[in-house]
C-alpha cells in the first residue's frame, strides 16, 4: 500500500508538472501571436 501511494503521488506530480508546462507553452504562444498581430496591424 505504501509503495502504491508513493507511485500514485509521483504520477500525480508528473501529471501536474506536464500540465503546467503545457499551460506555459500555450500562454507564451498566445502572447507571441498577439504581439505579431499587433506588429502586423501597425505596419499595415
Amino acid at each position: 500500500m505504501i509503495i502504491m501511494t508513493k507511485t500514485t503521488k509521483t504520477i500525480i506530480t508528473m501529471i501536474i508538472n506536464t500540465i503546467r508546462v503545457l499551460i506555459m507553452v500555450v500562454v507564451k504562444g498566445i502572447l507571441v501571436v498577439n504581439v505579431q498581430m499587433l506588429v502586423v496591424q501597425r505596419i499595415l
